[in-house]
């Protein structure tokens, strides 16, 4: 009888317990070693130190002498993580698993306690698949665990592996777990399907943990179709910003063709002398260049949100940057009779800055300072190093700032209170492009104020340079200073244009600074001219039709030696690329409308070098 009972009963050979509390664990793992004791089977126990110490205090309290047990070999125990560590090749995370060093190690401790058992049966504990687990290496986890199976093949033993839950814890641990639960003969899930439970009360817990895996499931599934259906909205927003880079490229090139005949007109009438309509070509000149300035600011924002804006650094004193920021806002400032303070050192405060950049950030802060205070105000620019910081402080004593606008005024297009008659202009675009350009140079910027009618202040702090970098010579800005026009040889100019008030305008002012002109409106007319003319210098657009500017200028370029022809790209393009693309069709310059009468000087002074050449030859 008691023969056919233990022939029906189940072995249990190779039993996995997952489980959640510790102690839950060492007291399952201290019964099922207790029971093989009373059978005179030895027991092995790889585990944590905690784990042991856990596992010996049961012991003892089932009544296990665990000295004794220890001395006569019936109750080996072994480090977990040391153990793994001795038969694993290249660390627990990646590692890969030695076959002979386990079987040598693990099995001599199986052998030794199998020789120390009077009937020659051995229980054994594991955890060390738990290890690798933890350390994410999960085919070295079912490795630990065939190589047991191999090791019980020959050598005849129980063995009971613990595996917490928390470490199977990701949907994309289900092949895992399901691997590890057919590498064993039985499972036993966590302490909640103890052995205590009666039937009902099992079965009641396995209907409630289906719902919650069917539940989980439908979970998992619908944010699998969201994180889908977001991967798709984030691909609409990059193709949307794409297409809002390229039409704001566009915008800006078609808003800066039409700026420059209307200035070039008004060059020529300066030239003419006309004094009849002096103050409304003053008006217009200024409208047209506050247009320019903001076909520029959306174009600048454009560039630097989207990653394409490079800095060229070097040392530079901000008393420099401060002084060409004031020139570039100088012109408001004077139209609203500011008064301007400066407590700037001249010498002693470096940065590491690009030298046209920087100035730009200061420059839309003054003029920013200069909208929003009333005409005759005061405005201060102070600056001064702080511990690692060269802060630069703005201070005015305009309309204030309200306390809810202050979070968010530097975002794009956002703006203050206006009067009705919007007098203060702007897209709500300068400050955004102050704090992207103020961040590139790694440093930060933040208003003060204490409220409507109470000024604001606006601080800017900049990494600093080391005083002994003030002994290193900073290079001038190539576009910064504007130098007087050399006087050179009689250029022949070709202008190639579609615009024909804009090319026929361009004519105007070259022949009234001395130089012989031929305009063509497109690509064939022009390589026609070119042919008779023999142009020294040509100023080409690169938006035509039948023939586009870079198809034109290396054609230009395959019939003239480079020595005697000086090609300047006059376009609307002004991004990074464009310029590239111009280099490489072999243009000398790229230079962006509109283009004002000392833009056209400066060109022409800067060709003289290669067509003076050109002339002679």
């Amino acid at each position: 009888m008691t023969h056919s009972a233990s022939h029906t009963r189940t072995p249990r050979d190779h039993i996995v317990r997952f489980y959640d509390n510790d102690q839950l664990l060492c007291d399952a793992v201290g019964k099922f070693l207790l029971e093989g004791h009373r059978e005179k089977a030895s027991s092995i126990v790889i585990a944590t130190e905690e784990h042991r110490r856990d596992i010996e205090r049961c012991l003892s309290e089932g009544g296990l002498d665990v000295s004794a047990a220890r001395k006569a070999g019936r109750l080996v125990l072994l480090d977990a993580e040391q153990t793994v560590l001795s038969f694993t090749i290249g660390g627990m995370e990646r590692g890969v698993l030695d076959p002979s060093a386990f079987h040598n190690l693990v099995g001599s401790a199986v052998r030794q306690a199998t020789a120390a058992s009077p009937t020659g049966r051995v229980r054994a504990y594991g955890e060390m698949v738990d290890f690798l687990l933890r350390a994410g290496n999960e085919s070295g986890t079912a490795h630990v665990e065939e190589l047991w199976n191999e090791l019980r093949l020959l050598c005849e033993f129980q063995l009971y592996c613990g595996y917490r839950l928390s470490h199977l814890d990701r949907a994309d641990h289900r092949a895992a777990f399901e691997k590890i639960c057919k590498l064993h003969s039985h499972v036993l899930p966590s302490e909640s399907f103890d052995e205590a439970t009666t039937d009902e009360e099992r079965r009641r817990k396995i209907a409630a943990l289906q719902q919650r895996a069917r539940a989980l499931e439908t979970e998992i599934q619908n944010r699998q179709r969201l994180e889908g259906a977001l991967r798709e909205e984030q691909e609409h927003l990059r193709s949307a910003n794409r297409r809002k880079d390229e039409f704001l490229a566009m915008l800006g090139h078609e808003l800066r063709n039409p700026l420059n005949p209307i200035i070039t007109s008004l060059d020529l009438m300066d030239m003419r002398g006309d004094e009849g309509s002096r103050r409304e070509r003053e008006i217009i000149r200024r409208q047209a260049q506050h247009l320019a300035g903001l076909v520029q600011d959306l174009l600048d924002i454009a560039r630097v949100t989207g990653g394409k804006v490079m800095l060229r650094k070097e040392p530079t004193e901000i008393a420099v940057a401060i002084a060409r920021a004031i020139e570039m806002a100088s012109p408001l400032l004077e139209q609203r009779a500011h008064l301007l303070q400066l407590a700037v050192p001249q010498h002693g405060l470096l940065v590491d800055a690009d030298p046209m950049r920087l100035p730009q950030v200061f420059a839309n802060l003054l003029m920013n300072a200069a909208k929003y205070t009333e005409r005759g105000g005061r405005i201060c620019v102070s600056a001064r190093r702080d511990g690692g910081e060269i802060v630069v402080d703005i201070r005015d004593n305009g309309i204030g700032i309200a306390p809810e606008f202050l979070s968010t005024m530097f975002e794009p297009f956002v703006q203050g209170t206006r009067a009705l008659d919007r007098a203060e202009g702007g897209m709500g675009l300068g400050l955004a492009l102050v704090r992207s350009l103020t961040q590139l140079h790694g440093g930060t910027v933040m208003a003060q104020s204490d409220g409507l009618g109470r000024g604001s202040t606006f601080s800017v702090g900049l990494p600093a340079l080391p005083e002994s970098a003030a002994s290193r010579e900073t290079r001038p800005s190539p576009e910064g200073a504007s130098e007087p026009a050399a006087s050179g040889p009689v250029e022949r100019v070709l202008i190639v244009d579609d615009n024909a008030d804009c090319a026929l305008g361009f004519a105007e002012i070259v022949r009234i600074l001395g130089h012989e002109v031929e305009v063509a409106l497109d690509g064939p007319r022009a390589l026609q001219i070119a042919a008779t003319f023999k142009p020294t210098v040509a100023l080409v657009d690169i938006g035509l039709p039948v023939m586009n500017g870079y198809e034109l200028a290396r054609k230009l370029r395959e019939s003239t030696p480079s020595a005697q022809l000086k090609l300047v790209a006059v376009t609307g393009y002004g991004e990074e690329a464009n310029r590239a693309m111009s280099l490489d069709a072999g243009f000398d310059l790229h230079t962006v409308k509109p283009v004002e009468l000392e833009n056209i000087r400066s060109l022409l002074s800067q060709t003289n070098g290669g067509s003076g050449n050109g002339s002679s030859s």
